[in-house]
């Protein structure tokens, strides 16, 4: 299957073919994780908290070979892996396939391969509040990531890849933090709810800024959109939802987007909404 790699500090666009490797060996992991859960008793009606610590550690991890690193190997980027730029005999040029009509470079093979290591912590926080408010309740829902780091090494012995704040093709995004708070009202009796949802996600830098910080790629902005929703029991079998969808129309942001090139102007809808606002309205029937 091809991939798509954007940000290459090489060429703009690569096409990785990623393909199994009977000689993959299996990787070992370490996880230590920590939780701890507060609850307030006192005028704060329903405050819980939890907090979740989680520390990863892979040795000779799973992944498909990074197209960067092959060309960074191939053309001898840190001055030992191909001195004489010799394509014969160098595992990674082979890799790189050629236009056989202009002789141009086309696409890189992307086996997975035991990388290396992979080592990563971060905390999960979680805050839900109610409170009565009349004759129903108002409530806060939040919940908050915190990357602590994210390093990898493409391939055993190689130096250390700190992707933190990087937004990678291969490994994720991954953002310092990333948050999603959802705001409602339950009306008396639980008949009824409306709420609002806020998802942000912090500007981050593109992915080739882990290997080269001085890349020309440009960052991608900060991100952030809203979804109203409410439901309404008609009685004990009957039920309507409702709401709309990214409430302000926000546009998806752009991703490895550089100087002078517009043709660079690509999206990830993983992350981003690509389809604009929207409503919706469903039933739902109990027999």
């Amino acid at each position: 299957n091809g991939f798509a790699r954007p940000g290459n500090p090489f060429f703009p666009l690569e096409i990785e073919l990623r393909q199994g490797n009977p000689s993959v060996q299996p990787e070992v992991g370490k996880t230590f994780t920590l939780g701890l859960v507060m609850q307030h008793p006192g005028n704060l009606e329903n405050l819980t908290a939890s907090f979740d610590y989680y520390n990863v550690e892979i040795t000779d991890a799973i992944a498909p070979l990074n197209s960067v690193f092959a060309y960074q190997q191939c053309f001898n980027a840190d001055g030992s892996s191909n001195p004489t730029l010799s394509y014969a005999g160098n595992p990674y040029c082979a890799l790189i396939k050629r236009n056989v009509q202009s002789g141009e470079r086309s696409s890189v093979d992307a086996p997975f391969i035991n990388t290396g290591s992979l080592k990563t912590n971060g905390l999960d926080v979680a805050v839900n509040w109610t409170k009565d408010i009349g004759s129903g309740s108002f409530f806060i829902n939040a919940l908050m990531t915190l990357l602590g780091k994210y390093d990898v090494q493409d391939a055993p012995g190689s130096a250390i890849v700190h992707e933190k704040d990087t937004f990678q093709t291969q490994d994720g995004a991954q953002f310092k933090y990333k948050m999603t708070n959802v705001f409602g009202y339950n009306f008396g009796g639980g008949k009824a709810t409306i709420g609002l949802q806020w998802r942000y996600l912090p500007s981050i830098k593109d992915e080739s800024a882990a290997r080269n910080p001085a890349t020309a790629v440009y960052p991608v902005a900060s991100y952030q959109s809203f979804n109203v929703f409410g439901n309404y029991m008609v009685n004990d079998k009957i039920s309507l939802r409702m709401g709309i969808d990214n409430l302000t129309d926000v546009q998806p942001n752009i991703v490895g987007a550089r100087p002078g090139d517009n043709n660079a102007e690509v999206t990830r809808a993983d992350y981003y909404d690509v389809l604009g606002r929207r409503w919706y309205v469903g039933v739902k029937a109990s027999f």
